[in-house]
């Protein structure tokens, strides 16, 4: 498949007409450019030159910017002994910078016809191949050797054909960038010794007496040359053209760009120690920027063809005097993006350390920090300082593992209005396993209704500092006016919030209720806090005093008082029933089951409920005494000891 090329390219025609002059043209150079390719196409001084012989030269014109690239031939048809014919070529700028192979134009020389120039006056197109031969790595090398290290090279001519020698020049110019493409210079005619042109000393240039190729050459020569020798777009080559274009000195830094890809290709980041080098090398700001923005990773994400070095070692850079540019924030945020999850950490513990001296840039690296972290990160790389502000910025991060990272005065800022309601359930369960101080009463008093409910499943769990116990109870009025008693979902979280109230007389909501709900829970409430909870109830339904007391006391009391008449009432229990039951001077304190006996019958005087009183399952004595109270006394005789209240 053949490709032709947008721009056509112009040629010019050099030969004998009254001296040696240009014949034809199709593109009209400037004076100077003339004066040095009439010069540069006439024969070379020392050449010798057989009939069906030719040979290549390239030189720069530095007036129109464009570049000769020539054969020249013999012209023995000419009356003047010694002319040649020299059909120019005359690249221009867009030429330089595209065409992948120069051996490409060798198919566009033509010699004259006899002395017939008529087809020298139009542009010429080229349909470019996608294949090219391969050239010799050998001499390739070198040529690579000399050139790069700013000797002028001098290729043998009696140890190499002309061919060899052409393809192996057009193919380390080929791989250069078009910056140094621009200035190369050569010339293939066969000198009898070592000889300056007019126009000056040409880059390669050729003799019988010219040097061998070295047997032993440096890894980058050797590594380039196999590259050139290809003669088509390489991963190497485009490294060269990316990061070449804006060097001054380009041709004393290709040795530093061939040793540098071959270092890191195929890496996922490059050592500080390689970027110093770099760095050191190019020391103007100016030299190589491309490339030094490519290695810190600051430039754009693509067409970069380097990896650049790791985040902590960019910020080590940021803090020396090594750094060839000062980045902005906004190349900082950029370069941050890229971090994986392998860095972050190490970003992390790097900035913690060196915040004074990277200030400049604390919004990126901070909001990278944040943005990047992930909980398996923060709870084992991030430095403490970080935590509270990782939590801060990341809901999504706070849960029972990460939360006990965070210091007393981080937890209550992690409450905001709009956290979600997992995460306020898990730093209010942080708080309860902690000391918090002063701050328990006003944390408390945000949320009673959360803290409540966690502090009950908390107590259950044995999992509450006993700090908030003692501040619990004064919030008691915001709980009870709160959905507490719906919150509950068995009788062991019924036993534990009265228990962690101190067991309150006043409930707020109605013995109804409170019956209600208790037969709706799963009863699993057992021994002494089973016993307590009773106690606990069986005094509310008494103190409030209305006809809904029935409800709950019908509830607790059958089993609460078989408790009692066995014996075994746990101590708190006994002191809830001894110290806020009524007390008559009929009965002491010491008969818990006759004062209860009296208060309901207290409480039947005025809202009788037959029901309610048959589900105690009390004996004939007991109900009589609830019937009658101090009545009874002549079925009773010691009746007369109660006084009734």
């Amino acid at each position: 498949m053949n490709v032709v090329l947008p721009d056509p390219v112009d040629q010019a025609l050099f030969g004998y007409a009254d001296g040696h002059r240009q014949i034809a043209t199709s593109y009209r150079l400037p004076p100077k450019d003339l004066f040095l390719l009439s010069s540069a196409s006439d024969l070379a001084s020392g050449a010798r030159l057989g009939d069906d012989d030719s040979y290549l030269t390239g030189l720069p014109l530095p007036e129109s910017k464009r570049y000769a690239l020539l054969r020249t031939w013999a012209a023995p048809e000419m009356p003047r002994p010694g002319c040649v014919w020299s059909h120019t070529l005359l690249l221009d700028s867009r030429t330089m910078s595209s065409i992948a192979s120069f051996s490409e134009f060798l198919k566009l020389f033509r010699r004259p016809v006899g002395r017939d120039t008529s087809n020298y006056g139009k542009p010429l197109n080229l349909a470019s191949s996608l294949e090219v031969g391969s050239g010799p790595v050998d001499l390739i090398s070198a040529i690579i050797d000399g050139y790069y290290s700013d000797r002028i090279v001098t290729l043998s001519s009696s140890e190499n054909g002309p061919k060899e020698i052409e393809r192996s020049i057009l193919a380390v110019w080929s791989q250069q960038w078009p910056r140094l493409r621009t200035v190369f210079s050569f010339c293939t005619a066969d000198l009898n010794e070592r000889r300056r042109s007019e126009g000056g000393e040409y880059d390669i240039q050729v003799s019988a007496l010219g040097e061998a190729a070295s047997s032993k050459l440096p890894r980058w020569v050797s590594f380039g040359a196999i590259d050139a020798a290809e003669n088509r777009v390489t991963p190497l080559r485009r490294f060269l053209w990316r990061y070449g274009r804006d060097l001054s000195a380009s041709r004393r830094q290709y040795k530093m760009l061939v040793d540098l890809f071959e270092q890191t290709e195929g890496a996922n980041e490059i050592s500080g120690e390689a970027a110093l080098t770099v760095f050191n090398t190019l020391q103007d700001p100016s030299e190589g920027a491309v490339l030094k923005r490519d290695i810190l990773g600051i430039g754009p994400s693509s067409p970069r063809l380097i990896a650049a070095i790791s985040a902590v070692d960019f910020l080590q850079l940021m803090t020396s005097q090594s750094l060839p540019e000062m980045p902005t924030a906004s190349q900082v945020e950029r370069r941050l993006e890229e971090l994986t999850s392998r860095e972050i950490g190490k970003v992390a513990r790097y900035y913690d350390t060196n915040k004074e001296a990277l200030s400049p840039w604390k919004n990126p690296i901070y909001g990278a920090i944040i943005a990047l972290a992930d909980k398996s990160l923060v709870m084992s790389e991030y430095p403490t300082d970080m935590i509270a502000d990782v939590l801060l910025a990341r809901d999504d991060l706070i849960d029972g593992d990460t939360l006990p990272l965070a210091a007393n005065d981080v937890l209550p800022r992690l409450l905001k209005d709009d956290a979600p309601a997992q995460v306020c359930r898990a730093v209010i369960d942080e708080m309860l396993r902690r000391d918090m101080g002063d701050l328990e009463g006003t944390m408390i008093s945000s949320k009673p209704d959360l803290f409540f409910q966690s502090a009950v499943e908390a107590y259950c769990e044995n999992r509450i500092d006993q700090s908030w116990l003692g501040r619990l109870p004064h919030h008691s009025g915001a709980i009870f006016a709160g959905s507490w008693l719906s919150q509950l979902q068995s009788t062991i979280g019924l036993a534990a919030a009265l228990a962690i109230l101190r067991y309150p007389r006043n409930l707020a909501n109605s013995s109804t209720e409170i019956a209600q709900r208790l037969s709706e829970l799963h009863d699993d409430a057992q021994g002494d806090e089973r016993t307590n909870m009773q106690a606990a109830l069986l005094r509310a339904a008494v103190d409030i005093e209305s006809a809904q007391s029935w409800s709950l006391i019908s509830v607790v009391l059958p089993e609460l008082r078989t408790t009692i008449l066995k014996g075994v009432l746990p101590r708190t229990a006994d002191t809830i029933l001894s110290k806020d039951l009524p007390s008559f001077y009929s009965a002491g304190y010491w008969d818990l089951n006759k004062r209860i006996l009296l208060s309901l019958s207290k409480l039947y005087r005025v809202f009788p409920n037959d029901d309610a009183l048959h589900r105690l399952a009390l004996n004939p004595a007991e109900q009589e005494i609830v019937l009658a109270g101090e009545e009874r006394s002549m079925k009773y005789p010691f009746a007369k000891l109660w006084d009734w209240l």
